[in-house]
């Protein structure tokens, strides 16, 4: 099976949804997709579970959004403030345990060895239940048939909760079974458990309970890069509060922090040598995100470099410590209470300084540059991110139309979009950016899709290659009519609606059947009456049900003009009501024809932003 019919195979599917499953991937895609991807049917597998669980987002309220950022802020921060590093903390206070409730080690070592194991036994079956299903996905869009959709749901929850909210805790809940002591104790308790001192790491069963974890966190690690990594939102007009043009940051991000998670448990009995792991990678994580700016919002990223800042300043007081006299303990406390918050306004600050840099002055340059300035002259870009960062001055919207751009700030961020595809032109992610561009932005289709078939040509990594996925996997849904003229839909809709498909043709093809059955039995010499009864009961209720099914789906995909058409037919060929079916045939012809001119006028569109590709 080539790559090229399986990038593409969904929107083929959506075409002839009617035919077997392995007629399904015979169909041509757009463009030449060569090698594009190696391994196709595993590719295409990833892929579509990643696209399928990461389409559309759970929740996008800013309370949430502030939520999870404060979560994600209180587990790293966590980390470095621990009452055994030798802080001033009543680690038995009232206060302290509620605070450090998510860390969930006081409070499995309160309820006891057993407790912990059922807790960690039910999580690791989610896990395998989550791998279980993502696999069971993988296989059901390899050949485009989804019986159910539930389980898709569940990939979506899970996800959300375990690999993005509660990463650190998740990871801190597996790696209890390997906090043993290993470093700088009395021999006493060396290797035994940190929190269920009674308990010696290597011994069984204990150790068959490390073997399991251990398999887990790998489970756990992998799977959540992989969503971290397909948590990119390509529109640059997004209303999305978490989105990430280019995932990254975001998934060096999730590597350091599981590195910091595994360090405050191998070497928790090691302040010295902790402290300093914990000021290295802390302020890498700061550094890298104050870089690339992340997020679309800015204000997400003021929140983001906020609280990094703020727990690298606990990690700075860390080290005069753990290296200090215990006699430090008290002011070095007292001076992190006080300094949290100044600490944090920096690096809000920091952030805003270095989007500001973008934002007034590489923009300012392309805007008072004059005609016909070479643009390398302007502003030489170095890597796609920065003409990303710096294009999101199109994100300014029109008093009166709040979902639309103003027309000045578009043709600002197209200037600036044309400097980096000039200076970067065989850079994927400068030509997917682009190509996002003319999609969302100015609404050039053709223009944009054209250009994404030169993004697979120019040796896309992984991220890219699914950058270009889901924007084909987006085409090919809004090809198939699943949502008729309202555009591209969900692919759980898109599940659902190919689902519906398959129950009205099976109807309509068991009334065609029934009613077969009937004039083959009107041609026997004898006839007995009960079978006569029977096959005219039958082509009665075959009827009924086709016409039950046609009118449930049609209710949900009224615009659909297959579906129209393929009723006008069962009303001419099965109830013979040639006057009614005309009227479906009307509106078939009328829903055809509005697709028809939108296509066109995308067209059209795209032959407007056509120069920005050669220029």
């Amino acid at each position: 099976m080539s790559s090229a019919a399986s990038v593409s195979s969904l929107g083929s599917a959506a075409a002839s949804s009617h035919e077997e499953g392995p007629k399904l991937h015979t169909a041509l895609s757009p463009g030449d997709e060569g090698d594009f991807l190696e391994s196709a049917s595993i590719s295409l597998g990833v892929f579509g579970v990643l696209y399928t669980v990461t389409k559309e987002k759970q929740l996008t309220s800013t309370q949430f959004t502030a939520f999870r950022l404060f979560l994600d802020f209180l587990q790293l921060w966590l980390l470095v403030v621990n009452p055994a590093y030798g802080w001033d903390i009543e680690a038995d206070s009232t206060w302290w345990k509620v605070i450090s409730f998510v860390q969930l080690n006081s409070f499995l070592g309160d309820m006891g060895y057993r407790f912990f194991l059922a807790v960690l036994y039910v999580f690791i079956g989610l896990l395998a239940v989550n791998v279980a299903f993502s696999v069971w996905v993988a296989r059901s869009f390899s050949q485009n048939r989804f019986e159910y959709v539930w389980p898709i749901q569940f990939l979506r929850w899970f996800g959300l909760i375990f690999y993005q909210v509660l990463d650190i805790a998740t990871l801190t809940l597996l790696l209890v079974t390997l906090d043993c002591n290993y470093f700088n104790v009395p021999q006493s308790l060396r290797f035994h458990n940190q929190e269920f001192p009674d308990v010696y790491c290597w011994s069984m069963p204990h150790l068959a309970h490390a073997a399991v974890s251990v398999l887990s966190i790998v489970a756990f690690v992998v799977m959540a890069t992989a969503m971290v990594c397909s948590e990119m939102d390509l529109n640059p007009l997004t209303r999305n509060y978490l989105a990430v043009p280019h995932t990254g940051v975001e998934a060096l991000g999730f590597g350091l922090k599981t590195l910091l998670t595994a360090a405050s448990v191998f070497l928790s009995t090691s302040t010295k040598v902790l402290s300093l792991v914990y000021l290295a990678f802390l302020g890498l994580l700061l550094y890298k995100n104050l870089k690339w700016i992340p997020f679309t919002y800015s204000a997400v990223n003021y929140l983001r470099c906020a609280s990094y800042t703020c727990v690298l300043y606990c990690a700075v007081l860390l080290v005069p410590l753990a290296y200090g006299p215990s006699g430090l303990a008290k002011d070095l406390t007292l001076a992190m209470w006080v300094g949290m918050a100044p600490a944090a306004l920096v690096g809000a600050l920091a952030c805003h300084l270095r989007l500001r840099h973008f934002s007034v002055h590489i923009v300012g340059l392309f805007r008072d540059a004059s005609p016909g300035t070479p643009a390398k002259r302007i502003h030489r870009f170095k890597d796609a991110r920065e003409v990303e960062i710096a294009a999101r001055c199109c994100r300014q919207w029109a008093e009166r139309a709040d979902e639309q751009p103003e027309p000045q700030a578009v043709e600002l961020s197209e200037v600036v979009i044309k400097a980096g595809i000039t200076q970067l032109p065989h850079d994927p992610r400068m030509i997917i950016l682009s190509s996002s561009f003319l999609i969302d932005v100015q609404g050039s289709y053709q223009s944009g899709y054209t250009q994404l078939q030169a993004a697979k040509k120019a040796s896309p990594g992984l991220l890219e290659k699914f950058a270009i996925f889901s924007r084909e996997q987006e085409r090919a849904q809004k090809a198939s009519g699943a949502g008729g003229s309202q555009g591209a839909v969900d692919l759980v809709s898109y599940v659902e609606f190919q689902r519906n498909h398959r129950l009205v043709l099976r109807a309509h093809r068991e009334a065609l059947l029934a009613m077969r059955a009937f004039w083959q039995l009107l041609l026997r010499t004898n006839i007995a009456f009960t079978s006569l009864t029977k096959a005219l009961h039958r082509i009665e209720v075959s009827v009924k049900a086709a016409e039950r099914a046609y009118r449930m789906v049609l209710s949900r995909h009224a615009s659909n003009a297959r579906l129209v058409r393929l009723y006008g037919r069962f009303l001419e060929q099965v109830k013979f009501d040639p006057w009614a079916a005309a009227k479906w045939y009307t509106e078939a012809d009328r829903l055809e024809e509005e697709e028809e001119h939108t296509k066109e006028a995308l067209q059209m569109g795209g032959l407007d932003a056509q120069q920005l590709s050669s220029k």
